[in-house]
């Protein structure tokens, strides 16, 4: 949190003592370097809150001690990776409100100790069934393009869920003020389609 400007310096490779970076609340507009993942001996990770971009990297089962990956607010953007099934120390993954699309990999139910997982404000649109995690007590999964196909299995691990992006059709009622409204909330399930 000290404003600092540009973008992160690809010389803190060098700095091989370093077990945590918080490096949040700046005004970074450059991309995270490639070289800031080839520190695999930090412990703790915190990024965000900038416009620094990028991608999250593939060597997670480089990273043996990792127990924080905090990347918030950010322009993180592409895919989660399945190679993050690799981080087999992690208990502690927060990507909230940046750019991520697409799926969340399978490979996060290989992640014996991840107790939180914290993913709103993306734009996912496939959350697999998480129901065997027993260590889990913390997820979060509001504000991206989840499925009721994709929620229902993972119901009872839901810690938020205030409601999802709409995507696809979608019918507006209309109502006036003093009057009451009545919905039928029944739906003919099509086979092939998708609902929220």
């Amino acid at each position: 949190n000290t404003e600092l400007t540009g973008g992160i310096s690809p010389l803190i490779v060098n700095l091989v003592n370093l077990k945590m970076t918080a490096l949040w609340n700046n005004n970074f507009t450059e991309d995270i370097p490639a070289e800031f993942w080839e520190m695999t001996w930090l412990e703790e990770i915190y990024l965000g809150d900038s416009e620094e971009g990028g991608e999250l990297p593939t060597n997670f089962s480089e990273f043996p001690n990792l127990r924080v990956l905090r990347i918030f607010g950010a322009t993180i953007s592409r895919t989660i990776q399945k190679e993050m099934g690799q981080a087999a120390a992690l208990p502690d993954l927060y990507l909230p409100d940046n750019k991520l699309t697409g799926s969340v990999p399978e490979e996060i139910n290989d992640l014996p100790f991840l107790q939180q997982l914290v993913i709103e404000g993306n734009s996912l649109n496939y959350l697999p069934d998480l129901s065997s995690m027993d260590s889990l007590q913390l997820l979060i999964i509001s504000d991206n393009k989840f499925t009721y196909g994709d929620i229902l299995p993972n119901l009872e691990l839901i810690t938020e869920n205030t409601g999802q992006k709409p995507f696809g059709d979608s019918t507006v009622v209309q109502g006036y003020k003093f009057e009451p409204l009545r919905l039928d909330p029944s739906i003919e399930i099509v086979e092939g389609q998708e609902y929220q």
